[in-house]
């Protein structure tokens, strides 16, 4: 029985000592947990402002996008009004052209009825100076 009793001691104490170390074991991982909760804690905010600073660059980001496409609009409508001026200078430069070729027609003219009123009038002065 001594030598049960001094069995029995010993797995107590071998028990005792195992039951300290998962004792120690467990207050390490509540003190690791808690480490965890505190610095999970700690960076919430900042991991809030980093969710909220990425919306905003989204929406930045789709306003941009729009923007760019509203310019490019811009652009062809510009392109568009250019082309329109150039048509117009050029059928501006084409009446210009018919219009100055007009003003020489009745130039020529003019002068061809000038001329023929002149005719006219010789021939009248001749035939009366016959008569």
């Amino acid at each position: 029985t001594d030598k049960k009793i001094k069995d029995l001691t010993k797995e107590l104490k071998d028990l005792k000592v195992e039951n300290a170390r998962l004792l120690a074991e467990k207050e390490y991982i509540m003190q690791q947990f808690e480490i965890s909760t505190t610095k999970e804690d700690e960076i919430k905010p900042y991991k809030d402002a980093l969710n909220r600073a990425e919306e905003e660059k989204k929406a930045v980001s789709e306003e941009l996008d729009t923007l760019k496409v509203q310019i490019e609009d811009q652009e062809a409508a510009h392109k568009k009004l250019i082309n329109e001026n150039l048509q117009l200078q050029k059928d501006l430069g084409c009446q210009t052209e018919l219009t100055t070729q007009l003003q020489k027609d009745l130039g020529h003219q003019t002068e061809l009825a000038t001329k023929h009123q002149q005719d006219a009038l010789s021939r009248k002065i001749a035939y009366e100076g016959m008569e």
